[in-house]
């Protein structure tokens, strides 16, 4: 009998690895937090309290909860080492940059000295390792 194409090797491939489970998790939960929190903010922010950081906070928030729910999906089928730095990078970043907008809005504070622009960057960073594991997809073997 042939030998299907491939047969034998080990494929990075099945949502039932477990890496793939515990990155799709992750940012599956990522994006209900993203998505609830952004509507939630968003409201305050057109109803309430009408502040420019809040709806800023907000808009990142809800932008990125679609990001989330795509990696979520691409790791529950393929094992990427650089789409999970990716995915870790833009959930810190967003936490940071929207963290410290909301604080700096309601209670005049913030997170840390620098911690919107740190969030800035790695989510400018995680988008960049996102762009690097569409890179791998497209020229992986």
């Amino acid at each position: 009998m042939p030998e299907l194409p491939g047969a034998g090797v080990k494929q990075n491939i099945g949502p039932g690895h477990p890496g793939s489970r515990l990155l799709s998790g992750f940012a599956l939960i990522c994006a209900g937090l993203s998505g609830s929190t952004g509507v939630v903010m968003s409201a305050v922010a057109a109803h309430a309290i009408q502040e420019e950081l809040i709806s800023t906070a907000a808009n990142m928030l809800l932008f990125h909860a679609g990001a989330f729910v795509a990696i979520g999906a691409y790791s529950a089928l393929r094992r990427s080492f650089v789409l999970a730095l990716g995915f870790f990078l833009l959930a810190i970043g967003c936490t940071l940059f929207s963290g410290d907008l909301l604080l700096r809005a309601l209670a005049g504070m913030r997170a840390f000295p620098n911690a919107a622009p740190i969030g800035g960057s790695a989510m400018i960073l995680g988008w960049t390792a996102v762009f690097f594991a569409g890179l791998a997809h497209l020229f992986r073997r």
